[in-house]
């Protein structure tokens, strides 16, 4: 079953869109049109669980549904679409994505299909890491995030927008790794080639270990030198674009860094919805 189809993005996003042939992507019209099944199977779990992966030492919490709970004939048909996102690959662009939270799948609904597709993925690559649906880390005081990358086990992020800001602030950005080696670093300073070995072991070994919090010091911890000089220099190359409630955008974790500019208010533990996955292409390699 087609899981996405190709949509027009808000009037506001439409230049932004030619000048970086982005694409954007919603429901298909037939997923979308079973959202009163979606709602029969929600209707027969209290709430969507949060569990604990105790294998793992760093990031290993997700929301998740018990796949026992639900009517074998919906999950029948329900993995035909999870195998649709198990396809899906991104490879190199940021994809897009519009109106995945509406008045027919509401933000209620949206979780609990978030966290089906994480339970249904985890089934499809038999690895209890294969697929997470994080929180989100929130506060009032939470606001500038610096480019980065999330470092999970699995590689490709999908984020959905949810409750977010009504002014301009807090919109997402994005650089390329390959700008970040080959553009920005170079024009830090000198960076010891040991230390760039290092971040690129970080980011491109498989080594079933979450590498986040060593790549982040690396990066801005002010023991460096370039920490200071980094935020300008990245500045100059990332783009930014606004994301509304239903917006969001898929990528590979190993290709693109991504964070989000200041925002007013503090961060909602709502803000996003965030699942994070291995696809067929990435296990096959």
């Amino acid at each position: 079953m087609i899981l996405f189809q190709e949509t027009a993005p808000r009037p506001e996003l439409q230049k932004l869109t030619s000048s970086r042939n982005l694409v954007w992507l919603t429901w298909s019209d037939t997923f979308r049109k079973s959202h009163a099944d979606f709602d029969k199977q929600l209707s027969k779990i209290s709430e969507v669980d949060f569990i604990y992966l105790s294998k793992y030492k760093d990031y290993n919490y997700s929301f998740s549904v018990a796949l026992s709970k639900l009517d074998k004939s919906f999950l029948h048909d329900f993995r035909n679409y999870a195998y649709s996102l198990f396809h899906f690959d991104p490879e190199d662009r940021i994809v897009f994505f519009t109106n995945l939270i509406d008045r027919k799948i509401n933000a209620k609904l949206f979780h609990f299909l978030f966290a089906l597709f994480r339970s249904s993925l985890t089934e499809i690559t038999n690895d209890k890491m294969g697929a997470l649906y994080s929180p989100l880390t929130s506060g009032k005081q939470e606001s500038e995030f610096p480019l980065h990358c999330d470092l999970y086990i699995p590689k490709i992020l999908f984020n959905v927008y949810e409750h977010v800001p009504r002014d301009a602030s807090g919109s997402s950005a994005f650089l390329e790794l390959s700008e970040l080696f080959e553009v920005v670093i170079p024009k830090l300073g000198k960076v010891p080639a040991s230390t760039i070995q290092r971040m690129k072991k970080l980011i491109y070994d498989d080594t079933r270990q979450d590498n986040y919090d060593e790549l982040y010091a690396l990066l801005y911890d002010e023991q460096y030198h370039w920490s200071e000089k980094i935020h300008q220099v990245m500045d100059k190359h990332k783009f930014s674009i606004k994301l509304h409630k239903g917006e969001g955008y898929m990528l590979n974790d190993r290709i693109w860094m991504h964070g989000r500019n200041k925002t007013s208010g503090g961060i909602s533990s709502k803000r996003l919805h965030r699942l994070i996955f291995n696809n067929f292409q990435l296990l096959n390699k």
